[in-house]
């Protein structure tokens, strides 16, 4: 580890942090109430699992290639968790076997981490989740994990390695971040063209973020920075290559009763070298910026609710056109698009239906007529719990458009799905 890296450690861990984690452990750990709580030496061991049964089936094979069933797999995860008032290990294993695409197997460790600290500074080291944004349904904001785009409809986010220092000054968090080992988003075979081979970055290629967060005036925000590498490769005749870039992140959002406004930003500056030398057509940088809308309706029949949530999504280049070719699309999966939730929240049961439009070819002026391009996506969604621990969903994606649009290129995958997962 280098001096500069050692120096960005010390700082953050002694001096700052920010709202970010999904893992209820973090964020617990800056409870008021712990931090003015007498030490309890005593461990407290807590082993969680779940078994889940994933299944669909595209609605039309359009190509003999693709198989009649897409997916049918069974996941097997266990998590083990043991903490005192100081100290937290998780443990999290993933056994995954898909009969219809091995390339989603995956076995051995998703998350494995330890947090220490108190009610004022933390520590995280290992592999864990991450999340930053204050967005809904699309977070251009949320950059540090990895991803796993074989799936348009079904993305899946990855832990990635990281030592995660927080500081609380009052009612503002600082984060800094250390990610040791680079790891790539995981793309679809065919979007890698005729490359062979890649420049995976090495171990000594450590990447470096920092987050500052807070709330003011009923207000949250975050102000974020990283640099580190794409993701995702840039096919170069001489092999996939993953260039540096630049990442500036802005969120912020407030509630209004039952209502919740966000909007949030990410700025990204490539370093294009390799690519420049090689001849081949890259962005030169882009913005991304989605405004979101989330509002719960008061109880009715008893204890149902209705939750509507609404993004529109922009990117726009710094200069010149965005590529349009599969991998760049995966880095600005949603250039103009609106996308929304509506769920009817009852007890045991729960009703989705999702929409994604694409807007682009057509301008702001037009965007009342959402369906006038028909590139649609509309995902109707049923959710039942049974026995409190048995849960089962069934829905359909169904996807239309032409080639070109952001979803028409995807409408061979319309698909009919099913799960039951159960938890213990």
């Amino acid at each position: 580890m280098t001096r500069t890296t050692a120096l960005f450690i010390a700082v953050f861990v002694v001096a700052g942090a920010t709202e970010v984690s999904a893992e209820e452990d973090w964020d617990a750990g800056f409870d008021d109430a712990t931090a003015s709580a007498p030490e309890v030496p005593k461990w407290v061991p807590e082993i969680t699992g779940s078994v889940l049964v994933d299944s669909f089936h595209y609605v039309r094979e359009t190509k003999p290639s693709v198989p009649f069933f897409a997916r049918h797999s069974v996941d097997g995860r266990l998590r083990a968790k043991v903490e005192n008032t100081r100290v937290t290990a998780v443990l999290e294993l993933l056994l995954r076997h898909d009969h219809a695409n091995p390339r989603r197997n995956r076995e051995g460790m998703e998350q494995a981490y330890v947090d220490v600290g108190d009610g004022t500074t933390r520590l995280r080291v290992g592999r864990s989740l991450l999340r930053w944004g204050t967005t809904n349904l699309h977070r251009p904001a949320d950059v540090l994990d990895i991803r796993d785009y074989t799936d348009f409809i079904e993305g899946e986010k990855r832990a990635s390695y990281v030592v995660w220092g927080r500081r609380k000054l009052g009612p503002v968090f600082l984060d800094g971040y250390v990610l040791p080992v680079p790891m790539a988003h995981v793309v679809p075979v065919a979007a890698l063209g005729s490359s062979s081979g890649s420049r995976v970055p090495s171990s000594h290629d450590v990447q470096l973020a920092g987050r500052v967060s807070g709330s003011l005036w009923a207000y949250e925000w975050e102000l974020g920075y990283a640099f580190m590498f794409d993701r995702i490769p840039l096919p170069l005749p001489t092999g996939a290559h993953f260039r540096r870039q630049h990442i500036a992140t802005f969120g912020v959002a407030r509630a209004f009763g039952k209502t919740r406004v966000a909007a949030e930003t990410a700025v990204t500056i490539p370093r294009n070298k390799a690519a420049d030398d090689a001849g081949v057509v890259t962005d030169d940088g882009y913005v991304s910026s989605v405004v979101s809308v989330d509002h719960t309706t008061a109880e009715f029949a008893d204890a149902h609710t209705i939750q509507v949530a609404v993004d529109l999504s922009v990117t726009q280049p710094l200069s010149g056109t965005l590529p349009r070719d599969q991998l760049s699309r995966l880095r600005y999966p949603f250039p103009l698009a609106v996308l929304s939730r509506i769920t009817y929240h009852a007890t045991d049961w729960h009703l989705h239906l999702n929409l994604v439009q694409g807007l682009e070819g057509f301008g702001f002026a037009e965007l009342p007529a959402l369906g006038g391009k028909h590139d649609l996506l509309v995902q109707p969604e049923l959710e039942v719990t049974v026995a409190n621990y048995v849960q089962l969903k069934v829905g359909a994606a169904l996807m239309s458009g032409a080639s070109g649009q952001l979803v028409g290129r995807y409408r061979s995958n319309s698909r009919i799905y099913w799960s039951a997962q159960t938890k213990f």
